[in-house]
């Protein structure tokens, strides 16, 4: 029985894998990663805060990267966030994560990226994203599949 298991387990894996599928190939754990070591990259000696934007897509950082991280659903300063209680997140540096998917198939402006320049702008902020792309690779992942991250900073020290 186990050996039919095993078994199935490696044709499940390689049909997924020869086939492309989008849930197989997306690299959370891998984009998680590659988001916060950008973002300390581009900020050195700074500490992110909280991550906000595509709720519960962005839950990935707090979970795969950087545990102590506020995780906001949507923008700050939406009522759910208020409802969750995320207390001053203005003084303290933090992401809008907007997931564009794969790709093949990534928009430059989803429903995240419309509500993260208005937010951004409304407040005298950037609103120009740090677009990342993440593939996962290796012997289980034939396919070249990269998946696309726009990330907004909302900076500490700019507030208007």
């Amino acid at each position: 029985m186990l050996a039919l298991i095993l078994a199935l387990s490696v044709v499940f894996a390689l049909s997924n894998a020869l086939r492309g599928n989008e849930g197989y190939y997306r690299p959370t754990q891998e984009a998680a990663r590659a988001i916060v070591r950008d973002w300390q990259q581009r900020h050195p000696g700074e500490r992110l805060g909280w991550v906000g934007g595509d709720w519960a897509g962005n839950a990935m950082l707090a979970f795969y990267a950087q545990p102590h991280l506020l995780t906001v659903p949507g923008l700050p300063d939406s009522k759910e966030a208020r409802m969750l209680g995320v207390g001053p997140w203005q003084a303290r540096d933090g992401v809008l994560l907007c997931l564009r998917g794969p790709l093949s198939t990534a928009q430059d402006a989803t429903d995240c990226d419309r509500q993260a320049r208005q937010w951004l702008a409304a407040r005298g902020r950037p609103t120009q994203p740090h677009v990342l792309q993440v593939a996962r690779s290796g012997w289980r992942f034939p396919r070249a599949q990269p998946w696309v991250y726009a990330v907004y900073d909302v900076d500490a020290d700019a507030r208007p």
